[in-house]
């Protein structure tokens, strides 16, 4: 099913000032973004990548399909895995052009720009009226933006990274190609603690309130707590390529090896393990005891959180390299063959697709009973459920 059969609007790259928002002049500092009145929480809100701490990539309301455009917003730049960020009425993207964009909610407008100089290659976070974005610099990449007067609150340096920082209580959490987990204060920017895992982490930290998890290449998934001391490392596996999640007492993770797997999130002991088709790239999205994964063998692949046992396949038209999100009982996978697909959690039945004018390979979010969909062609389209 292809259809965008009346074109939705495409947001201009500069418009006039929106209600609440002032365009400032860009600076050094964050001033391309500043907010006349604080931003509010919303019920709708999805403040960091994955939705929450333990980046399940599930809401429990509904998106329902078929999908129509309302709106569509270039951006001007590409997107990593997670991209999107959003509170009240206004959505946060990071580009892999190293700029954070602020975009109207409600009609797909720019209401401001702030460049960073490098890739942002996760989802920001957004905390309060602040903005915290992460850039694959080495030196001065973690950067805190007061929303309501346009300025900085703090940098810091994490060292290279690629993948979306981790808000822990009062913690921002940043992983790095390099091997160092840090820990900063979200308010002041002060650095906490940093620990060394002596090997790359490519894939966005996960946590629970009590412990910080994170996978690396030589195909471990460790533990540490609050004050950044390690609790246990996994027995081995293949290289994580994306991070993992937590769900219940288990961090569950996809890894090279073609497995996917769980562990007791107190011990590290291995609980299960189970083999899909092909390599899963991005990270899992868990609802309840089910829990989804896309594969290299164009394959999304479900299975019982509990025993790791297979419930059902269902063979995409692509490559599906970003996690999935689930909306209620529908599963959403973003394809390579510039497909969305819309599949039934409990069958695996095929309810809707639609075809868009470039790959998808960025997690889609959730805003209320909507969708937000970034494309490879630089465009996000804001897409409506039905009733």
């Amino acid at each position: 099913m292809k259809s965008f059969a009346t074109p939705p609007r495409r947001a201009a790259k500069f418009l006039p000032l929106a209600a609440g928002l002032a365009i400032l002049a860009l600076t050094a500092g964050c001033s391309g973004i500043r907010l006349d009145t604080l931003l509010r929480p919303n019920e709708n809100d999805w403040q960091l990548a994955g939705g929450s701490e333990r980046r399940l990539n599930f809401t429990p309301v509904p998106v329902t399909p078929p999908l129509t455009a309302e709106w569509e917003y270039d951006a001007s730049a590409g997107f990593g895995p997670s991209a999107m960020a959003g509170k009240d009425s206004v959505l946060f993207i990071g580009t892999l052009q190293g700029e954070l964009q602020a975009v109207s909610l409600a009609k797909g407008d720019r209401l401001g720009w702030i460049s960073l100089g490098s890739a942002i290659p996760g989802a920001p976070i957004v905390d309060g009226n602040n903005v915290i974005v992460v850039t694959s610099d080495e030196r001065d990449n973690v950067i805190s933006c007061d929303l309501r007067t346009g300025k900085k609150n703090w940098v810091r340096s994490a060292g290279p990274t690629d993948n979306a920082p981790l808000r822990s209580g009062e913690l921002i959490i940043v992983t790095t190609a390099t091997g160092d987990v840090t820990a900063f204060d979200k308010d002041l920017g002060d650095e906490r603690w940093r620990f060394h895992a002596g090997r790359a982490i490519h894939g966005a930290p996960a946590g629970d309130g009590e412990r910080i998890y994170f996978g690396c290449d030589d195909g471990r998934l460790r533990a540490l707590d609050r004050f950044g001391k390690l609790l246990w490392t996994s027995p081995g596996a293949g290289p994580f390529l994306a991070g993992p999640v937590v769900e219940d007492s288990l961090v569950i993770a996809g890894s090279f090896d073609r497995h996917v797997y769980a562990f007791d999130a107190r011990t590290g002991k291995l609980v299960w393990k189970t083999r899909v088709p092909a390599v899963p790239y991005g990270s899992v999205a868990v609802a309840g005891n089910r829990a989804v994964i896309g594969t290299s063998g164009e394959e999304v692949v479900c299975f019982d959180t509990h025993t790791g046992s297979i419930l059902w396949s269902f063979h995409t038209g692509g490559v599906v390299t970003a996690a999935p999100l689930i909306t209620g009982t529908i599963v959403y996978a973003p394809c390579l063959d510039k497909r969305l697909y819309a599949i039934d959690l409990g069958s695996g039945a095929l309810l809707w697709k639609l075809e868009y004018p470039s790959r998808l390979r960025t997690t889609p979010v959730p805003w209320g009973r909507d969708l937000l969909v970034p494309t490879e062609e630089r465009v996000v389209y804001y897409m409506k459920g039905s009733k």
